[in-house]
């Protein structure tokens, strides 16, 4: 564990958030994404891992695996370079929010905290692999 914590200092700060931000992404994806109260007779809710939030589940996951895997000794080949797989795989996750906010008709009244910690970590994520990875 002490060595991946090494590895993870030693990256530059754009990888850094970029991890920060899919780690987010998968935690928003377990949390509800839509909500619905029937008063007294109980509520409904929705987590990320429905429709498009399995755009931003599925590439957090890959984000992280990405970075991990080669750290604890799993070899395998990527068909493009690291930076442009994380430029393609922020732009995927902040999709399944912005998505499912287009499909819900932007009815924000029965949006869930998911939806809004999956934007903002797909937003940063897109932000730092465009501007600050080299």
């Amino acid at each position: 564990m002490d060595d991946l914590k090494k590895n993870f200092d030693k990256e530059p700060v754009g990888v850094k958030v970029v991890l920060g931000a899919a780690v987010a992404g998968v935690i928003a994806s377990f949390l509800p994404w839509w909500s619905f109260s029937f008063g007294g007779f109980g509520s409904a809710a929705v987590n990320g891992w429905h429709s498009y939030g399995l755009l931003t589940a599925i590439s957090s996951i890959l984000i992280v695996l990405m970075w991990l895997l080669p750290k604890v000794g799993v070899k395998f080949s990527l068909p493009w370079n690291e930076k442009s797989l994380f430029k393609i795989l922020s732009v995927a996750m902040l999709a399944g929010p912005v998505l499912w906010l287009i499909d819900s008709s932007f009815s924000f009244s029965f949006v869930g905290m998911g939806v809004y910690l999956a934007l903002g970590a797909g937003g940063l994520a897109t932000y730092y692999s465009f501007s600050k990875l080299k």
